[in-house]
This record gives C-alpha cells, sequence and structure tokens, in this order.
C-alpha cells in the first residue's frame, strides 16, 4: 500500500458540509459509514424506502469505503468488522443484527438531516415515517427478521472484492501503527461530526411535530 495511508490526517478527510471525503484505500469503522459517495436522488430513493431495509444496506455497504464487515463462513455464526478502536474484532450473528439495525437508522437519520432544504415539510414527514416504521419492524427481533436479514448477507455478501478489501486493510493495521493512529483520529473527528448531525436531526423532528400539530 502506497504512503497514503500515512497521510490520512491531512489530505484524505474533509469535512465539507456534513459530507466526508474518503481516498479508495479507507475503510471506515462499523458504525461510521460514509454517505457522501451518494448523490441527492441516490439519498430521496433510500429516504422512501418503507418496508425492506435490504436495498439500503446493500446501497451502504456496496461502496468500498463501508466494506468494514465479512462473514467468512456461513456455518459458523460469526461475524468480523473493524469497529472504533480499529480493531479487527468479532462478534455472534444476533449481536451484530443489533448494532447493523442501529447504525442503518442512524444512517437514514443524516440522510435526513443532509436532505431536508431539498425536501417539503411534507416530504420530510414521510420520510420520518418510513425511518420510524423500519426501526418498528426490525428492532423487533423476532426470529423471521433476523432470519430474512443473514440470508440476504449470505447470499449477497460473498463478493471476493469487498473481503480482498477489508483482509488488505487488516494487513495493514498489523504492519503500519500509523495507520491504526491516524483511523482513531478519524473516529474521534466523526464523533463530533455525528453528534451534530444527531442533535440536528431531534430538532427537526421537533420541527416536524409541531407543523402536524399546526396542520
Amino acid at each position: 500500500m502506497s504512503d497514503t495511508m500515512n497521510k490520512i490526517n491531512s489530505k484524505d478527510i474533509k469535512n465539507n458540509n456534513n459530507k466526508l471525503i474518503t481516498n479508495e484505500e479507507l475503510i471506515l469503522p462499523f458504525g461510521y459509514e460514509d454517505d457522501s459517495f451518494m448523490d441527492d436522488e441516490e439519498c430521496l430513493e433510500l429516504l422512501s424506502v418503507r418496508y425492506d431495509i435490504t436495498p439500503i444496506i446493500d446501497k451502504i455497504y456496496s461502496h468500498l469505503n463501508n466494506c468494514n464487515f465479512i462473514r467468512n463462513n456461513v456455518n459458523k455464526d460469526i461475524i468480523t468488522r473493524l469497529d472504533e478502536n480499529i480493531d479487527i474484532s468479532t462478534c455472534k450473528f444476533a449481536d451484530f443484527y443489533d448494532m447493523l439495525i442501529e447504525i442503518i437508522i442512524n444512517f437514514l437519520k443524516r440522510l435526513l438531516v443532509r436532505m431536508r432544504e431539498n425536501m417539503t415539510i411534507k416530504e420530510q414527514i414521510v420520510a420520518l415515517k418510513n425511518i420510524e416504521y423500519l426501526y418498528n419492524k426490525y428492532k423487533k427481533n423476532d426470529k423471521y427478521t433476523i432470519k430474512e436479514i443473514k440470508i440476504y448477507l449470505d447470499t449477497t455478501f460473498r463478493n471476493s472484492l469487498k473481503k480482498t478489501a477489508f483482509k488488505k486493510y487488516f494487513n495493514e493495521l498489523c504492519s503500519n501503527n500509523n495507520c491504526k493512529q491516524n483511523g482513531l483520529d478519524k473516529v474521534r473527528e466523526l464523533q463530533d461530526m455525528n453528534t451534530k448531525i444527531y442533535d440536528d436531526f431531534n430538532n427537526l423532528v421537533e420541527l416536524l411535530k409541531q407543523s402536524k400539530v399546526e396542520e
């Protein structure tokens, strides 16, 4: 891997209107997925999803910078992921499922905040209802939704390119101390950015509630 990985802080990560810009070699930790690769039309398309969360998973994790987990063996109930400490860790699928649903919902919240100025009040309310519906459906943690996601991941995420990207980054972590430190610095940056975004989302929800009352 080139010297690019040693210059992540200064050159590869820029915060521009809440967009995260990454280079092709960087993998973001699980829970800190990038949305800057999506144009406005794609964002609005995801915000319109109401009943099936799998197209959202596919859109997020088909982006190489977000290839932060793999399921090496479908016969084992284990997921390997890049965590916020920039360590490679494993967890059982049930625990991974809980984290994944939270991440998807938070991702949609970020998209709504990002797109709110391009949406009418009615469109924002519909998007918020879609997010709430998906959360209520998939956080029930029943065996059917868990099985649905497990089958989807087993059939979709066998892509060798994704595994190659993940393993390449793992090798870089093992051989380059600067790689992990740069990743930790970036996680702190993203935590600050996401805190503001979620505050903006909560403020937006209150405004939308008020708009519904006034109607």
